[in-house]
């Protein structure tokens, strides 16, 4: 039994892929479970998750995956195959194992941790982060952050400000109700700010 779950999107979008793949990997343990990055090679930075995770090492390879794409493609051979989608982002496909086909293709982004949530302590295994390529910055940063009580904000804006696909921004007050949350939560927190506006951070 082959099982292939495709990745796409970005770093987080990877990381979200790549969780519910060891769930399936945990799941059937006397199958191949694979990951097929083709989908990210070109967005944003590409598959990174090999280059990211010092724990995770899948190469970029285009063969196999196009193989097997061929192969659910042929109007000969597709019939072996069974494609699993998820019926909206975010929620959870409770039937996602259903599935006696010999190949099942999973298609989706798969963003809650319902199907994760039992492996917490493979995902923190996985996501463990490749120090050796840090640059000179960041190790300064990170011996910085291990001092203090640091909190970063995440503040995306550029593409998805005009995205018709998702449903509005994080708007100011969003932000404001954040701060005011964290004020009560941690003592003395220092803020590190990472944006691709920073005219709209600025003002």
């Amino acid at each position: 039994m082959y099982r292939i779950v495709i990745l796409r999107g970005g770093l987080g979008n990877q990381m979200f892929g790549y969780a519910f793949y060891l769930t399936l990997k945990q799941r059937y343990r006397f199958s191949f479970v694979g990951i097929d990055p083709i989908h990210c090679f070109l967005v944003h930075n590409g598959f990174e998750l090999p280059d990211i995770f010092s724990n995770i090492h899948h190469k970029k390879s285009f063969k196999f995956y196009r193989r097997i794409q061929k192969l659910y493609s042929e109007y000969s051979t597709k019939k072996l195959f069974m494609k699993v989608m998820e019926e909206s982002p975010g929620k959870f496909l409770s039937t996602f194992a259903n599935t006696n086909y010999f190949f099942t293709v999973y298609d989706g982004f798969w963003q809650t941790e319902k199907y994760f949530e039992n492996i917490r302590s493979n995902i923190n295994f996985a996501f463990q982060f490749n120090k050796t390529k840090l640059n000179f910055k960041t190790e300064v940063l990170c011996t910085i952050l291990e001092k203090e009580n640091g909190v970063s904000i995440h503040i995306r804006r550029g593409d998805y400000v005009d995205a018709s696909e998702f449903d509005g921004i994080c708007n100011l007050n969003y932000y404001k109700n954040a701060l005011e949350k964290i004020e009560k939560l941690v003592k003395d927190p220092k803020y590190y700010i990472f944006t691709d506006d920073k005219v709209w951070v600025s003002d």
